[in-house]
């Protein structure tokens, strides 16, 4: 892991209807506790911006978009549904395979048939899903610190297997995240 003090947290733009801005703030505030720098225009735009401009700005420079479904945005027209798309064709700029956009639905509502090849979760329900899908993300940038559990170092003694090799270690029950943020399930 790299120094914190030289490490980008991942940006996170959160795309929602003004309807959800009370589940959208509680959704940001949980991100940046965990350690990501999440962009909702409620808490960046300053009085004077263009805000369709910053909006467009922010999208292309994040590391990941989670557009919120619920049933005030699936069925409410207007600008919401153009970011919405707009999502979507920078996803298309991405390499194939790449997560990009998450679809993250705040109720019961209907997933909109233009993401439902995207794998969504529930929020908060599915929170750690959500964790997990952005800290697979990170790549070159730090994970949040938080959300790794402490490694507990294996007795001097039981370190090495008969041949001088390293054993193999013990599935401690969970993911196991590499240093680039890769996730391992079990060995």
């Amino acid at each position: 892991m790299t120094d914190s003090g030289s490490s980008k947290k991942l940006q996170v733009f959160i795309s929602h209807a003004n309807e959800d801005n009370p589940t959208a703030k509680r959704l940001s505030k949980r991100l940046r506790e965990d350690g990501f720098d999440p962009w909702l225009d409620e808490e960046r735009l300053l009085p004077g911006q263009d805000w369709r401009l910053e909006c467009e700005k922010a999208m292309r420079a994040s590391d990941a978009i989670l557009v919120c479904f619920s049933e005030e945005s699936v069925s409410k027209s207007g600008f919401v549904q153009k970011e919405f798309k707009r999502a979507l064709d920078i996803q298309e700029e991405k390499p194939e395979g790449a997560i990009f956009v998450i679809p993250v639905r705040l109720d019961k509502s209907e997933v909109p048939f233009s993401f439902r090849d995207l794998h969504w979760v529930d929020y908060p329900a599915d929170y750690d899903r959500l964790v997990l899908a952005l800290q697979s993300k990170s790549g070159g940038t730090a994970m949040p610190e938080k959300t790794l559990k402490p490694k507990t170092p294996a007795p001097r003694t039981s370190s090495r297997g008969s041949r001088g090799k390293p054993k193999a270690p013990q599935n401690p029950g969970g993911p196991i995240f590499n240093v680039q943020g890769g996730i391992h399930i079990g060995r």
